[in-house]
């Protein structure tokens, strides 16, 4: 890869992320589908973290991916900072 086609990961901190940025994330969403998404037992589900780490990018991926497979959550939204 060459520098000019270089994409910083760390360009977008702070943002919501989406897509081929949104990475390294199977087992925290696996256990988002497997508490709130698609649970044996309806359960809520804490998203616990430092500012700007990607809690609402987490959320909102697996919000989307709810409801692309017809599925609902039960999630609590944020409000708008």
């Amino acid at each position: 890869m060459s520098e000019e086609n270089f994409v910083n990961p760390f360009s977008d901190f702070g943002n919501i992320v989406y897509g081929e940025r949104f990475i390294n994330r199977r087992d925290s969403i696996r256990a988002v589908e497997n508490r709130v998404i698609r649970p044996r037992e309806p359960g809520n589900l804490a998203i616990i973290g430092d500012y700007r780490i990607g809690n609402l990018s987490l959320e909102l991926h697996n919000l989307n991916a709810g409801n692309e497979q017809g599925g609902k959550s039960n999630s609590c939204r944020k409000k708008a900072l």
